[in-house]
């Protein structure tokens, strides 16, 4: 579901983003609204590498998520099951993606970085597992 233009724009003031990376973003949606009518591709979920790159070299990180909870905030089991609802996700491939995503979450606790989270009251309301698991994460 791609959130249209209004939407994405109190998005982006409620984030407090300036205009060139509003432009950035809105460029990156008329990629995506364009990239819809295109064949749909297979990507294995531990294919990360380039996320984590991002993630790891910016000094400033922001989420907004209406499904899940974002992924620098996810436990492994949770993480776990999110990778294991993928099409086509072998054991190996959902273990290699659940270590890199944990890894990943040491940039929140290194000093000179800030990160925010916008989630909506639909993702608190989301359990991709048990209860036991919910009340971990």
């Amino acid at each position: 579901m791609v959130p249209s233009r209004d939407v994405l724009d109190r998005i982006l003031g409620a984030l407090g983003m300036d205009e060139s990376v509003s432009r950035e973003v809105r460029e990156l949606l008329a990629g995506v609204v364009a990239a819809e009518d295109a064949e749909p591709t297979v990507v294995d979920v531990a294919e990360g590498t380039t996320v984590d790159e991002e993630v790891r070299s910016a000094r400033s990180v922001r989420s907004f998520q209406c499904v899940v909870l974002p992924a620098m905030l996810q436990s492994a089991e949770y993480a776990r099951h999110v990778f294991q609802s993928a099409p086509r996700s072998t054991p190996e491939a959902v273990g290699r993606a659940v270590a890199a995503r944990v890894d990943r979450q040491s940039v929140l606790y290194e000093p000179g970085r800030e990160s925010g989270f916008v989630v909506t009251e639909a993702v608190l309301r989301t359990w991709p597992g048990s209860p036991a698991l919910m009340l971990a994460q």
